[in-house]
């Protein structure tokens, strides 16, 4: 994979990929690669993490922005998709210090459906709403999928994971589940990053109130959040990422 160079995320939207992309095909002639690393990821270094715990983890964006954050951590990821997950794979096998499984995290075990978007970072073990079928009409071919999910507890007991311990979560709508599930796991977490929402995007999944009580429940407090992605029409803030740490 060459060598990765971390920059701030100072150019958003289309026009920041377009340069990042350019600056990356010139760079790749000298084995460089630039990853956009926006203000939140760097403050991770601060928490002196040392297991990260990278659910929902698609194609391995996130392992390689959080690698050059923390070059010494353990990263456990986590995707259900196949054609994701064997990207997810590749990058993975060239990380020593990363391991990743082809599964989801619920809150419960066995085998459930998952919804396969037309566009993949859109996909979820719950249904759209119209909200988002109006928002991201790209991502509306729908398809079933069956998959493995475990809970995060069962997982983690098998696991040696060494404190501090960072839980990323992009699960889109699924994430009071995995809570759920891993209550014992996020307890022994110092820091949260998880994609929060505003508006229901997916059916039945918790909003930002409920998902905060959960996580306020289990010792976290909210330190920061990221660009907000707004509803087009009404400049409504859909979701972002938020960060919590532990409060005690």
């Amino acid at each position: 994979m060459g060598v990765t160079t971390l920059v701030p995320d100072m150019i958003n939207g289309s026009l920041g990929r377009r340069v990042g992309k350019m600056a990356n095909g010139w760079l790749g002639h000298f084995g460089l690669q630039l990853v956009r690393c926006s203000p939140e990821l760097r403050s991770l270094a601060s928490y002196s993490i040392k297991t990260v715990l990278d659910i929902g983890a698609s194609n391995g964006g996130f392992l390689r922005k959080v690698r050059t954050v923390l070059p010494g951590a353990f990263i456990y990821c986590f995707e259900p998709l196949p054609e994701q997950f064997a990207q997810l794979q590749r990058t993975a096998d060239q990380d020593p210090q990363a391991k990743a499984w082809n599964m989801a995290l619920g809150s419960s075990e066995g085998v459930a459906v998952m919804h396969k978007s037309g566009d993949s970072c859109m996909s979820s073990l719950l249904p759209m709403t119209e909200v988002t079928t109006r928002e991201f009409p790209g991502a509306v071919d729908s398809k079933p999928l069956e998959v493995t999910i475990r809970t995060l507890d069962n997982w983690a007991e098998s696991q040696e994971l060494e404190p501090p311990i960072l839980i990323k979560l992009d699960v889109q709508g699924y994430e009071g589940n995995v809570i759920r599930g891993g209550t014992a796991t996020f307890r022994k977490a110092q820091v949260l990053l998880m994609e929060v929402s505003f508006m229901e995007l997916y059916a039945g999944q918790c909003l930002f109130d409920e998902l905060y009580g959960a996580v306020r429940h289990l010792g976290f407090r909210l330190v920061g959040t990221t660009y907000p992605l707004c509803d087009h029409k009404t400049g409504r803030t859909m979701q972002t990422d938020a960060i919590f740490a532990r409060s005690s």
